[in-house]
């Protein structure tokens, strides 16, 4: 039998040879994978998703992967992990942002300095990796789709809008148009970002000269509303003195006019060197109504200073009613009064002197406070306990006669005084008002319910010049900051009624005072 052909490279070979060439090729496989398992390796981070899909037979699997660490050795398992963040992306990256131009819908190019963030719904991401892509390709994505919403919102608008306030919505209205392309994707815009808007220079100019001009408008405008606010001011000043003139006049009783005369002779008396002669047959120097009324009208028209040399020198048209008695009136409920001023409290002692003129019937017809305690509020009580009193009536020569009668009034517990609230943030509201309704012009009365803490419990409108200065004022009332209403030591619960002034930079808000008790 002939020997076998064998290929002139194996003929040197022997068997052993040979053995170890077929043990050197699982080596080098091993070898192989050794090498190629650290690139084939994919780490999904915590703030990571990744989508795995078969290069070769195009499956994508339907859930994502969360943070982990997955192999894909294209010659073992041949799998492949698209990454993507699941954090906010901020575009441009840092504190930069993209100038772009865009035309408004009068054809003027406006340049616009913008920046935007952006993140990747995890739950979303198959069907993003299926529509767009990978990372790469949803940076790109969602950078067309922000060109093409600012285009968009910006021809929405006039030159004159975009430099006016409305400009401020801008940035809602490309955030929303990029929302209608990217949210059903699962991009979710997070905040859309305008930092600069500069019209064309000639346009600017003119704009920048029309609001120049429409300030000093409002300002002379303001300055008008000053001027007559002022004129009406004094207007009222002068109709006041004519109505306290006015009541003056009619409060000067014959019983008044006595009691102030007596205090002109006792303040002369005390100077040195004044001698006082007044007669003493016919009873006390008391003037009757005729002689009231001119003196009344001679008052009118002198000036208040004047008034205790008038009163001196009218001893000469004295008549005798009230007149002298010599029985004098006796207070005859004086339990009633004192069960009646038993629930006013007083933290300090108080004397309230009433001057009370009695009729013959024992009736009060007039009660004048001769010496105030100081505190209005127990002065109102006191003559009020004054008209409820009642007197068995003074007696001259065993007829009933009028006369006049100093009544002391005790209080032993007066209430401790109320401190209003403050407001603690008034300049700062100013300059808000400033700053932020600078055009509106107008006052507007707020009424406040504050609890104990100083906190605003209700809020409700009283009156405003406009409705805009209503809506301001409203607008601020939020911000308003209070140190709670005292009484004594204790915060209590209290209306309180704020003004509001807008008037640009003369912009003030501050509480209005109390009225007086009376």
């Amino acid at each position: 039998m002939a020997d076998p052909i064998i290929p002139r490279e194996f003929r040197n070979m022997t068997r052993r040879s040979l053995g170890r060439s077929l043990v050197m090729v699982p080596v080098a496989a091993v070898l192989l994978f050794a090498v190629t398992i650290p690139f084939s390796c994919t780490t999904v981070s915590d703030y990571e998703v990744a989508v795995l899909r078969n290069p070769i037979t195009g499956y994508v699997a339907d859930q994502s992967n969360g943070q982990g660490l997955y192999f894909a050795a294209p010659a073992v398992f041949w799998k492949h992990y698209s990454l993507y963040e699941t954090r906010e992306i901020q575009w441009p990256s840092g504190a930069q942002s993209e100038r772009a131009e865009a035309l408004t819908s009068d054809q003027l190019t406006i340049s616009i300095d913008a920046s935007y963030r952006y993140r990747v719904v995890p739950d979303q991401v198959v069907d993003l990796f299926l529509v767009v892509g990978d990372m790469r390709a949803v940076n790109q994505y969602v950078y067309t789709t922000y060109r093409t919403a600012l285009r968009d919102a910006i021809a929405e608008l006039s030159g004159t809008q975009i430099l006016s306030t409305e400009r401020l919505g801008i940035a809602d209205r490309v955030k929303e148009l990029m929302d209608e392309e990217l949210g059903p994707k699962g991009i979710n815009v997070v905040r859309f970002f305008v930092r600069e808007i500069q019209p064309p220079p000639a346009v600017r100019q003119a704009i920048e000269l029309k609001l120049q001009r429409e300030q000093e408008v409002q300002a002379q405008k303001f300055q008008t509303e000053i001027v007559m606010e002022q004129a009406e001011q004094k207007r009222q000043e002068a109709l006041g003195i004519r109505d306290a003139q006015h009541i003056i006049g009619e409060s000067l009783t014959a019983a008044y006019l006595s009691y102030y005369y007596m205090q002109t002779l006792q303040q002369v008396g005390a100077m040195e060197g004044n001698v006082i002669i007044a007669p003493t047959e016919g009873g006390n120097l008391l003037f009757d109504v005729p002689t009231s009324r001119r003196l009344l009208e001679m008052c009118a028209r002198l000036d208040a200073r004047l008034l205790p040399f008038v009163a001196a020198f009218s001893i000469l048209s004295c008549s005798h009613n009230p007149q002298t008695y010599d029985v004098p009136p006796v207070l005859a409920n004086r339990e009633e009064i004192a069960d009646a001023l038993s629930d006013v409290q007083a933290g300090v002692d108080a004397v309230v002197v009433l001057m009370v003129r009695v009729e013959e019937t024992g009736e009060v017809s007039d009660v004048r406070i001769a010496v105030g305690s100081g505190d209005r509020h127990l002065d109102n009580w006191a003559v009020w306990a004054g008209g409820q009193m009642r007197f068995e009536p003074a007696q001259y020569r065993g007829r009933a006669i009028p006369a006049l009668v100093q009544i002391p009034v005790t209080f032993e517990d007066a209430p401790p005084p109320i401190h209003p609230a403050t407001l603690q943030n008034a300049d700062s509201l100013a300059a808000v008002m400033a700053s932020q309704y600078g055009d509106v012009l107008g006052t507007a009365h707020l009424r406040v319910y504050l609890s104990p803490e100083g906190l605003i419990e209700e809020v409700r409108h009283l009156r405003a010049s406009t409705v805009e200065v209503r809506e301001a004022a409203w607008a601020l009332a939020g911000r308003l900051e209070f140190t709670p209403c005292r009484e004594g030591d204790t915060p209590i619960a209290a209306w309180i009624v704020v003004l509001f002034e807008f008037g640009g930079a003369l912009s003030q808000v501050s509480i209005v005072p109390p009225e007086q008790p009376g």
